[in-house]
């Protein structure tokens, strides 16, 4: 911010009173897929890392786990994991995940996404995609 002002040679100098800094709102999310070769599973994973601000009153908040033959081939949507949580939830720390059983050597990459609201201060929505891995059906790199 720059603010400018007068002063005359005798009088002292009038400063402008700046306001205090706005926080804005925002809700810090973590994404993690986690490969589990012991078990042979994937699971996506989102987590509240922090919450800056006030907490919004509802987060929707989806997990996607995709498949393909190729790597820059078709890829077909295998496992959907959308949430909706309202605001009393809505809490550092908070953690939902979803597991899938891999049955196939084949390219996997997972999706994620959110969209959080607060009153009076509109929506914010991130989104995150991994890139394709190629796992055995042993959930092996």
């Amino acid at each position: 911010m720059v603010s400018t002002y007068n002063a005359t040679e005798n009088s002292e100098i009038e400063k402008p009173k700046l306001k205090e800094a706005v926080v804005a709102n925002t809700l810090r999310l973590g994404y993690n897929p986690l490969i589990n070769s012991t078990n042979g599973t994937i699971t996506t994973k989102t987590t509240i890392v922090a919450i800056i601000g006030k907490p919004p009153v509802l987060l929707m908040a989806g997990n996607h786990l995709y498949t393909g033959n190729t790597y820059q081939g078709s890829y077909s949507k295998i496992m959907d994991h959308t949430r909706e949580i309202p605001g009393a939830s809505i809490k550092p720390s908070l953690l939902y995940s979803k597991t899938y059983k891999v049955v196939a050597t084949q390219f996997w990459f997972a999706k994620n996404h959110a969209t959080a609201g607060w009153v009076g201060a509109g929506t914010k929505t991130t989104s995150r995609q991994t890139l394709p891995e190629l796992l055995n059906k042993k959930v092996v790199v």
